[in-house]
């Protein structure tokens, strides 16, 4: 184009080249300030759509982590409650060991179970955390729920927790007494002597001044050399400890022995016969579980109570006056005093021994859940970390590669504005023309 004042060519192209320069210049600016590559959909639609939904689960893993971190604060507090539970029932099955023995206060020893069992539940009640109670199945008070479910992943999954019953009636405690499950033989008046036997726990257990077993189906008590009463009673209490079952020589001079069935025991001593499972003649039971004989019974039926002995022989600790058989449709088929007593409680020491089984499994049962969350979170934060890592790939800015745009577009601007000045000079240089 031949030189012109109208239309200055030069002084165009340096400005849509400044144009150019202003524009790309704002958005390496824009992507230094934000430290985005795609700021808005405008900058790359396709990958700001894919980056959109990548923040969406990011946000849902955010919510799902702050779930299981409830979940996990709700076990770690029902975890330790039961082991507290553990280890008071650990203490509670010293106290029933030590009740087996002779020469404590049975009293005492009682009203320190009531309060270990009491203590199991405060331990069962208190471990409430934000109004959820693994522990205990009954609401009230700041318990408001008793299980527990929770999100493990953004596409709803979920788990729940049932509720672990570790009061001490779940454990199968309440009412628990040291006596329980046990019999107890009455020798008051009864003179223990070589004749005598007892047969408790499906043993036989045969007085003998011989040191050789009584009988091959029988189990020794060497009296040989005991002069009185009280020392045959103590042999024969560390007899029946020898062979598994518990037993304790009482103040009144009665003999308590511990896990033995009610329906196999018999007294024979002193003109005593009989059997407590009643099958022979001569025992009966009453209302308070007490076996009496009528001495040198052998009539074909049980002695009715006006002949009773006014002594009982043999009590049965812990049973519970239910008929022992029945036909399954509620209709006793057995109506006898002696089976309606038949039906006897585990011992005080197999008691606690069952609640720290059970306790040891719901711990277990926890504890794995405990686990099971502990590897949800440590996950959920490795996807939540991987996707954020995706996502800067996406849209994040590479920052030296900006930087280094920066300065040559602060460069070409420079370099912009110095050849606009030149082509606005060319009309200014045809005026010396005209002088």
């Amino acid at each position: 184009m031949a030189n012109s004042i109208v239309t200055n060519s030069g002084a165009q192209a340096a400005i849509r080249s400044l144009f150019t320069i202003d524009r790309d210049l704002k958005t390496t600016q824009g992507r230094i300030e934000s430290g985005l590559k795609v700021n808005k959909a405008s900058d790359d639609p396709a990958v700001f759509s894919i980056a959109q939904g990548i923040r969406g689960n990011v946000s849902g893993l955010k919510a799902v982590q702050e779930g299981l971190a409830f979940g996990s604060a709700v076990l770690g507090t029902a975890s330790k409650a039961a082991s507290k539970i553990s280890d008071e029932l650990n203490e509670l099955k010293k106290t029933i060991t030590q009740g087996q023995q002779q020469g404590l206060d049975k009293d005492a020893l009682n009203t320190q179970v009531e309060r270990a069992l009491s203590l199991i539940d405060t331990y069962a009640s208190s471990s409430t955390y934000m109004g959820v109670n693994l522990m205990k199945s009954e609401t009230g008070g700041d318990i408001v729920d008793t299980e527990l479910t929770f999100l493990t992943d953004i596409s709803g999954r979920s788990i729940s927790i049932s509720n672990q019953q570790f009061t001490s009636k779940d454990l199968g405690l309440s009412s628990l007494d040291i006596d329980a499950g046990g019999v107890r033989f009455n020798l008051e008046g009864v003179t223990l002597t070589s004749a005598s036997r007892i047969e408790v726990g499906g043993k036989t257990f045969e007085f003998t001044n011989d040191e050789a077993l009584a009988s091959a189906t029988s189990i020794a008590v060497s009296i040989n050399g005991l002069t009185t009463q009280s020392e045959i009673k103590d042999k024969l209490a560390s007899t029946l400890r020898a062979n598994g079952l518990g037993a304790r020589v009482n103040k009144d001079g009665s003999v308590d022995v511990f896990g033995a069935a009610a329906g196999n025991v018999s007294l024979t001593s002193d003109g005593i016969r009989g059997s407590a499972a009643g099958t022979t003649a001569g025992l009966t039971y009453d209302a308070t579980n007490k076996v009496y004989s009528a001495n040198q019974a052998a009539t074909a039926s049980a002695p009715a109570a006006a002949e009773r002995s006014d002594a009982f022989y043999v009590q049965i600790l812990g049973a519970t006056a239910v008929d022992a058989e029945s036909s399954g449709t509620g209709e006793t088929t057995d109506t006898s005093a002696a089976e309606q007593y038949k039906n006897v409680k585990s011992s005080a020491i197999a008691t606690v021994d069952s609640a720290i089984t059970l306790a040891g499994q719901k711990l277990a049962t926890i504890g794995a859940i405990q686990r099971q969350v502990s590897g949800l979170q440590e996950f959920t934060k490795t996807l939540s970390d991987t996707l954020n890592e995706g996502l800067g790939a996406l849209v994040d800015a590479d920052m030296a590669d900006e930087s280094a745009r920066l300065q040559a577009l602060q460069t070409r601007q420079q370099l912009a504005i110095q050849s606009l000045s030149i082509a606005n000079q060319q009309p200014q240089a045809l005026l010396g023309l005209f002088r």
